[in-house]
């Protein structure tokens, strides 16, 4: 796996990411935790849920093949 590159703004409101290169298996790690695909996010365009919206000065982290 390789790490990706994440862009979009960490602030406690926004929820949609994207990353590069396009992966469709991805490891997604919010403050070193790993995130359950089908309870914190969405693939298709990275759009992370509610409850998982990350907050200023966390960290997102994803790998993919």
């Amino acid at each position: 796996m390789q790490l990706l590159t994440i862009t979009g703004a960490i602030d406690g409101t926004n929820d949609t990411f994207t990353i590069s290169p396009v992966s469709t298996d991805i490891k997604l790690f919010h403050n070193g935790i790993l995130q359950d695909p089908n309870l914190s996010y969405s693939l298709e365009i990275l759009q992370l849920n509610l409850s998982s919206i990350p907050q200023k000065g966390d960290n997102l982290l994803a790998f993919g093949n």
